[in-house]
């Protein structure tokens, strides 16, 4: 075990394992530390457009339908 000291100067015991690791880690593996974050928005995002759709589309034949009617009714009447 050793001592190793966080950016707030508290103290914590850690296998030499690990402090090698975290010493030796590259650029690959902070990139993966930030993605994954980046993936649950990506998810939440395209599950909110999956929900957006499959909540308009159902609205949108019959709203299309009643507006072309209305369209339809209102020339029949000018002529």
């Amino acid at each position: 075990m050793q001592n190793v000291t966080n950016e707030r100067g508290e103290t914590k015991s850690k296998p030499k394992c690990v402090v090698d690791y975290n010493d030796q880690m590259g650029g690959a593996d902070k990139v993966d530390q930030h993605l994954a974050p980046y993936f649950t928005s990506r998810k939440r995002e395209e599950n909110t457009n999956i929900f957006f759709h499959l909540l308009i589309w159902p609205c949108e034949i019959p709203s299309f339908c009643t507006v072309n009617q209305e369209v339809h009714d209102h020339l029949n009447n000018l002529e």
